[in-house]
């Protein structure tokens, strides 16, 4: 349910947050490649757990049985 609920973020979002969280990227790391600034950075990576927490509320927990 992780990753469908990955797959409805916006990819930049997606992709940051895997980078970040997932591939344990440094900040400076994970700026480079989309050429963002690192407060940019920390407001998506702000923004993504909030997605993915109320897209699992809704997908998975509301839904089961």
């Amino acid at each position: 349910m992780l990753e469908a609920c990955l797959e409805r973020l916006p990819p930049t979002l997606a992709r940051l947050f895997l980078m970040r969280e997932w591939l344990a990227l440094s900040p400076a790391e994970v700026c480079k490649e989309p050429a963002i600034k690192p407060t940019n950075l920390y407001l998506q990576l702000h923004r993504a757990p909030l997605s993915l927490q109320q897209c699992l509320k809704v997908q998975w927990f509301i839904r089961a049985p």
